[in-house]
C-alpha cells in the first residue's frame, strides 16, 4: 500500500482544510505526514528466502531418492527457492509484518518521525510550536512529535490521545478520516493554550504529505 495511492484527491483536500481551519484558532503549525514505510525488511526477507531455498532442496532431494542429486541442480533450486521468499515478502505485507518484530517495527517508525521533524522544518518554527501527526502505513504504527510550546499545549496526554485515534484509523482502513479527526481534534486542544494571534504567520503549508 503506496501512501501516494491510498488518498483520493477529495480526501487530500478534506485533509488540508482541516489544517487551515485548525490553525486558523492556533498559533500551532500542523503537519501530517504519511510514509508507505519507515524502513526496510531485508532481513525478514533474507529469512524467508533461505527457508523456501532449503525446503526446495530438500523436496529435491525426496524427489530423487533413487539417485544423487547434480550440484548444479541443487543450487538452482536452492537459489529460485531463495528469490521466490524473497519476492513473496516483499510483496505481501501481513506475512512480511508477521515475520518482523513489533518494537522494530515502532522503533523505525519512530526514528523516520524524528527525521522528517526536522527535514519538513517542523521543529524550526519561530515559535517552537511544530506539531507532527505521522502515519506509517506498513507498521500501523502513528508517532505524534511536537517542539517545545506545542508539546507543552498537547500534553502527554493529549499526544498520546491523538496518536491512538491515528493507529485505530488505519486499523479500520480509514486514513483520512483519522487525519481529519486528530487535526480538528489538535487544533482544539492547541486553540485553548496557543490561541493564534494577530498577524501571526503561516510558517508552514498547510498541507498532507505524502512519503511513497
Amino acid at each position: 500500500m503506496n501512501a501516494r495511492d491510498v488518498f483520493t484527491p477529495e480526501e487530500r483536500k478534506a485533509v488540508e482544510g482541516a489544517i487551515a481551519a485548525a490553525e486558523a484558532k492556533t498559533a500551532a503549525e500542523i503537519v501530517p505526514v504519511v510514509a508507505t514505510s519507515s524502513g526496510s525488511y531485508s532481513r525478514a526477507e533474507d529469512i524467508l528466502g533461505v527457508w523456501c531455498g532449503v525446503l526446495g532442496f530438500l523436496a529435491l532431494g525426496l524427489s530423487h531418492v533413487e539417485r544423487q542429486i547434480d550440484l548444479f541442480e541443487g543450487l538452482l533450486v536452492f537459489f529460485l527457492g531463495l528469490g521466490l521468499g524473497c519476492g513473496l515478502l516483499a510483496r505481501f505485507d501481513p506475512l512480511k509484518r508477521l515475520l518482523t518484530g513489533r518494537a522494530d517495527r515502532e522503533r523505525k517508525a519512530v526514528e523516520a518521525a524524528h527525521r522528517i521533524f526536522f527535514s519538513q522544518r517542523i521543529g524550526r518554527t519561530a515559535g517552537r510550536t511544530g506539531v507532527l501527526l505521522y502515519l506509517s502505513l506498513f507498521e500501523r504504527v502513528a508517532v505524534v512529535l511536537a517542539d517545545e510550546r506545542g508539546a507543552e499545549a498537547l500534553g502527554s496526554r493529549g499526544a498520546d490521545g491523538l496518536r491512538d485515534l491515528l493507529v485505530e484509523g488505519m486499523k479500520r482502513g480509514k486514513p483520512e478520516e483519522a487525519l481529519v479527526g486528530a487535526i480538528r481534534r489538535a487544533g482544539e486542544r492547541l486553540a485553548a493554550r496557543l490561541p493564534r494571534e494577530a498577524g501571526d504567520r503561516n510558517e508552514l503549508a498547510d498541507r498532507l504529505v505524502l512519503i511513497g
